[in-house]
Formats: C-alpha cells, structure tokens, sequence
C-alpha cells in the first residue's frame, strides 16, 4: 500500500488518501481526512463512501453504540442513490459499485455486532454466541 499512499500523496486525492489511510491502518490520517472541507462537503452531497470511513472510525475507538447509527445513516443514504439509477442494465458499473457498497456495509455491521458481544462477554469471561454470524459469512464464500 506504500506505493499508492505515495501516489495519493502527490496527486493530493483525498479519497485515494482516505482509502490507503484505513487499509494501512493510519487511523489518525482518517481521523483527520474525515475533518478534510472536501470529503465534509461529499458527505453533505449524500456520498455513502466516506461514510463508511466514519463507520470504520467508530469501530476502531470502540463506539459501538455509533455504529449502528452510522449504519442506518449510510443505508439511507445508498438506498437514496439506488432510487436515483436508471433501471439496470447489464454489466452497468454504477450499480455493481454501489452493490459492492452495500456487501461493505453488510460486513460493517456484522463487525461492530461482533465487537458488541464480545465486549458484553468479555467482563464476564463467558464466549459469545458468534454461531449465527460465523455461519452466515461462511454461506457467503463465493
């Protein structure tokens, strides 16, 4: 991911820039490329992508009660841009972006459900009951 940060870099794409952040795990940058006017002015323009950054954000610092919230945000969101496509067409690669966006949030929410009952189990030394989610990820391998 070095090669691309320093290509984010020098084109100065704050969304390529956001993207190597959260895959290089450099949570402080996504923190401050959240608070970018560009990407703020994309959220108020209803874009989903920088959304999930947010969601990702609440994951890490363990705001698990912000997680559900982002996510209901975000879907309404992807659900407005669904409504505004034309009807589908094959191979139209707007769509198939915006159904990868929504398998993103999918996994997303499964996370922070899993950070949930892990943190309610975890003071309590018991496991949690993770049966239910493990096996939906496993009936959706390709």
């Amino acid at each position: 991911w070095q090669v691309v940060t320093d290509y984010a870099n020098s084109t100065s794409s704050p969304r390529l820039m956001l993207e190597t952040a959260w895959k290089s795990q450099n949570w402080e940058k996504v923190k401050g490329l959240c608070a970018a006017p560009s990407l703020v002015a994309s959220i108020e323009a209803g874009d989903p992508t920088i959304k999930l950054s947010e969601i990702f954000l609440a994951i890490v610092d363990g705001k698990l009660s912000d997680v559900e919230n982002l996510h209901a945000q975000t879907a309404q969101l992807c659900l407005h841009k669904w409504q505004l496509l034309p009807s589908i067409s094959c191979g139209s690669a707007v769509h198939v972006s915006l159904l990868q966006l929504f398998h993103r949030l999918v996994e997303l929410r499964e996370s922070g459900q899993i950070m949930v009952e892990t943190s309610n189990h975890s003071s309590g030394r018991t496991l949690p009951d993770l049966k239910n989610l493990l096996s939906a990820w496993r009936y959706r391998l390709p």
